[in-house]
């Protein structure tokens, strides 16, 4: 595999993610003009690519079968990228993309942050089931609270508001390492307090 400079490197794949994702072909000086700047010898900083430069890449590009010749304006030469394997899954991708998009419920902001919080408060019950402090019991109880607020303000005929029992579950219980359940009000492991004896 041949190794190329840094410059050379960056601005290779950055002329070949131009013309994958261009609607048409784009000529060599439209292609510099939207090339980042790179690292030059004996210079202090990146500069913006000399045509002659970006002309060479694409040239070699075309040689290794990854960009076609699309025509010319002028003395400026256009560029296309050349079809690759990946193309029809990619685009069986973004069709299979699109059509979830277009089926699936999309979720309001106030569904995301209820979600949010009851995972929030789930962690936190974990934590605490490691770290047994009232701090981090008291803080899954306010994470939960303020899901079960948020989510029964989202309630519509359409969309009604998870029941009382689940939501009692999620405030009320914590996973334990062995899987199981322990009611975070009754059962959780109590701290252990310092009575001064060693």
């Amino acid at each position: 595999m041949p190794r190329y400079s840094p410059a050379t490197r960056i601005l290779r794949d950055d002329l070949l993610a131009q013309l994958r994702s261009a609607t048409r072909p784009l000529s060599t000086s439209e292609l510099r003009e939207h090339a980042p700047n790179v690292p030059m010898p004996r210079m202090a900083h990146a500069v913006v690519p000399v045509s002659e430069q970006v002309y060479r890449i694409l040239c070699a590009l075309h040689k290794q079968g990854l960009v076609t010749r699309a025509g010319a304006k002028g003395r400026d030469a256009t560029w296309d990228a050349a079809p690759t394997g990946a193309d029809a899954e990619i685009a069986a991708l973004e069709a299979m993309l699109s059509l979830s998009a277009d089926t699936a419920q999309p979720l309001t902001t106030v569904e995301h942050a209820a979600n949010h919080l009851t995972a929030a408060a789930r962690t936190a019950y974990a934590a605490a089931a490691h770290d047994h402090t009232a701090a981090s019991t008291a803080l899954g109880h306010l994470l939960a609270q303020w899901a079960d607020i948020l989510t029964t303000e989202l309630a519509t005929p359409d969309h009604p508001a998870p029941s009382a029992a689940s939501s009692t579950q999620t405030r009320n219980t914590a996973p334990r390492p062995d899987g199981l359940l322990w009611r975070a009000s009754t059962s959780a492991p109590q701290p252990k307090h310092n009575t001064g004896h060693r």
